[in-house]
């Protein structure tokens, strides 16, 4: 793997971004880097992180005695248009969760799915009852799950506050932990309930909501 280091000049800072790419593409990623910076005006992970303050994603603490804090890495990843042009550049911070103990920081990690079957008979039921289909595309959707243990993770890079024995205590989810998913799908199923929508025992993943002659399939 190579390496590719971009600056960014925020006020009268300047902040240095490092990242992995593969072999062989570290100048095809820098002249890249370079056009989306001019596209899209801002850097992807500084676009990024305002959504963790605004989540209370987590507080900066110190890391308590016989405490052990996982690491995070910054993923990227360019996003095409249908005809094969360059979107964005999309950056995602991933929870190292490899590095996660079983019984101390995730205990539950199974999160239901929808069927395949179940999928087939609501495109039948939206083609005999000429119901409209929408699809909903949720931004940052995992990190909107409420953490269900102690979680302690290190500084994402290039953004330590107050110094390297700080650390960041897991207040919601992020990609990468064991338990994210499962959280997220807590999340989602409480939300969706308390809108009056009803969990069907034959797909957890299947919500109604039928009111008034109106009816939603989820």
């Amino acid at each position: 793997m190579g390496h590719c280091r971009l600056g960014a000049v925020i006020g009268c800072v300047v902040i240095t971004f490092q990242f992995s790419v593969p072999n062989g593409q570290v100048a095809q990623w820098l002249e890249l880097l370079v056009y989306i910076q001019m596209v899209q005006g801002s850097i992807p992970c500084l676009v990024a992180f305002p959504t963790f303050n605004k989540n209370c994603t987590w507080d900066i603490v110190k890391l308590p005695p016989g405490k052990t804090a996982i690491g995070s890495h910054w993923i990227w990843k360019v996003k095409y248009k249908a005809d094969g042009e360059v979107e964005r550049l999309k950056a995602r911070l991933v929870a190292q969760g490899f590095s996660q103990q079983p019984g101390q920081d995730y205990f539950e990690t199974f999160a239901s799915t929808m069927r395949a079957a179940t999928l087939r008979i609501v495109l039948a039921l939206a083609a005999i009852d000429d119901m409209h289909l929408r699809s909903v595309d949720i931004s940052y959707a995992l990190t909107n799950g409420d953490i269900d243990v102690e979680i302690y993770m290190k500084q994402p890079e290039e953004f330590v506050q107050f110094g390297k024995e700080y650390v960041c205590k897991l207040n919601k989810s992020l990609y990468g932990l064991k338990q994210s998913a499962r959280l997220w799908s807590e999340k989602l199923t409480k939300v969706l309930l308390e809108m009056g929508f009803k969990k069907t025992y034959s797909d957890a993943s299947l919500f109604i909501f039928d009111r008034d002659g109106y009816e939603f399939l989820h």
